[in-house]
């Protein structure tokens, strides 16, 4: 920077107000702050809704018919990468590797762990070994039929880490009987609000 450049910056946070301007009255620069009404009207003409909750977020992002398309386009990509353009319907009895999706793509792992699990997120892929392999899955009732036993199983894992913190109940002698089926209590709506 020199003498006759000017910084103007529209920023809410005062850390980062206060390290620009210091950066600019070091670099005799002159400093222009925009009010906040700029920077609120700009992040409301981008439709950034931080009221929402990440759950929200999220759903409304799987649901979006666009976003569907593209992650379903990516799906039959990575399928005619790793089988030569195979036949489609046989994806179901396939399993795929991730380390070979790496070595016939031009992703590195990172990237092809961040499109598999998007993948996962809108039920075209099913892992089967860890996250290290998968199938694809282009068959509606399939993908329900795979989402359903996702459910299954993280319930089971659920339960078994509610039956460990019920023993570590029982263990605590300090933990009256009362106390304890409060806090059980007390689990169970936090899951029931959880899952309504």
């Amino acid at each position: 920077m020199n003498k006759n450049k000017v910084v103007i910056l529209g920023c809410v946070n005062k850390d980062i107000i206060e390290k620009v301007k210091k950066l600019s009255d070091d670099n005799k620069a002159e400093f222009v702050l925009l009010n906040d009404k700029v920077v609120t009207d700009y992040i409301e003409s981008k439709e950034i809704d931080n009221s929402k909750t990440e759950k929200e977020k999220l759903n409304k992002f799987l649901s979006n018919d666009k976003n569907r398309k593209e992650v379903s386009e990516k799906a039959i990509l990575v399928w005619n990468i790793l089988t030569n353009n195979g036949d489609i319907s046989q994806a179901p009895n396939i399993v795929l590797s991730k380390t070979v999706l790496v070595k016939k793509s031009t992703l590195d792992f990172n990237q092809a762990t961040e499109l598999l699990d998007l993948l996962y997120a809108f039920g075209f892929l099913k892992y089967t070994n860890g996250k290290r392999e998968f199938k694809l899955i282009f068959n509606d009732s399939i993908r329900v039929a795979s989402a359903y036993l996702d459910v299954i199983s993280k319930t089971n894992e659920v339960k078994l880490l509610i039956d460990k913190y019920k023993g570590f109940l029982k263990l605590d002698k300090t933990i009256s009987d009362d106390n304890q089926k409060n806090l059980l209590d007390n689990l169970k709506k936090s899951i029931y609000n959880i899952l309504k």
